[in-house]
Formats: structure tokens, C-alpha cells, sequence
């Protein structure tokens, strides 16, 4: 027997599985507990039989301990050996099992990193440094010419 669990948000998807040669027959085997009030006349926790073996997943809230325990049709009651606890029931020398989702593992949240951008270089343009050369040597050439020409 096992129990697999697999929690999605606020709730835990329950696997209850009875291995080969685990149930006290071949005959049908309900899947009762808190969370469908002991009700032996709902066919839908009925569990699926799979090659000699029994399973059933039901969706539960988080945060809580449900009692259960099967029932096998023409056998009676039995316990999941795999449960996570047992407690006793109303009934005197029989313990129910207990499936506890009161201390799950927070799923962690996969956070993307905010990548820092790495800075563009700007284009720096470049002055023309020769043509303004040739402005201020053209200007120093006139300046010349004209001294020359005085002297």
C-alpha cells in the first residue's frame, strides 16, 4: 500500500494505492473517510482495479488530517499500512488511518532573476579637429600676410 502525494496550490492530489496481494480479496474496494463522510453508498470513491491492484486519487484541502480506511466488499475493513498515522476510531480496538497535509513542503516559486542590462556604449562623434585646423592656420596665414605686408 502507498499513498502519493502531490499538492497544487490550496489542495494535494492523494494517490491511495493497495499493491497485489494487499486487499484481503479480489472483490471491489471502497476508498471512506472525513472527506466523503463515511458514505459506503457513493460509488465514485470506488477504487479503480488495475491489474490485481487498487487506486484511487481524490483531491484534498491542505492544511488538514483525514481519517480513512477500506472497505473491501465482501471482506470487510482494513487499514492502509502505508498511512502517515493511525488514531482510534469511534468503535472500540479499531484505529483508522490517517492521511495528514498539515505540515507539506512549501513549493518554491521558480523567481527569474532581473538580469541587469549591460550599458550601450554611445557613439561619440568625433570633432574634426583638422578642419578647425585649417580655419585657425588659414586665419594665423592671413594675419601673417598682412604683417608682411606692412613691413
Amino acid at each position: 500500500m502507498a499513498l502519493a502525494k502531490e499538492t497544487k496550490g490550496k489542495h494535494t492530489v492523494v494517490t491511495f494505492k493497495i499493491g497485489k496481494n494487499e486487499a484481503p480479496s479480489t472483490s471491489d474496494v471502497l476508498l471512506l473517510g472525513d472527506f466523503n463522510k463515511w458514505q459506503t453508498n457513493n460509488s465514485s470513491y470506488q477504487m479503480e482495479k488495475k491489474g490485481g491492484t487498487f487506486e484511487k486519487s481524490i483531491k484534498l484541502e491542505n492544511g488538514k488530517r483525514y481519517e480513512f480506511r477500506y472497505l473491501s466488499v465482501d471482506k470487510g475493513w482494513f487499514n492502509d499500512h502505508a498511512a502517515d498515522a493511525y488514531v482510534p476510531s469511534p468503535y472500540s480496538g479499531i484505529d483508522n488511518s490517517v492521511v495528514d497535509l498539515t505540515s507539506l513542503p512549501e513549493k518554491t516559486k521558480t523567481v527569474k532573476k532581473a538580469t541587469a542590462k549591460k550599458p550601450v556604449a554611445k557613439k561619440v562623434v568625433a570633432k574634426k579637429p583638422a578642419a578647425k585646423a585649417k580655419k585657425d592656420d588659414l586665419k594665423k596665414l592671413k594675419e601673417l600676410v598682412l604683417k608682411l605686408h606692412l613691413f
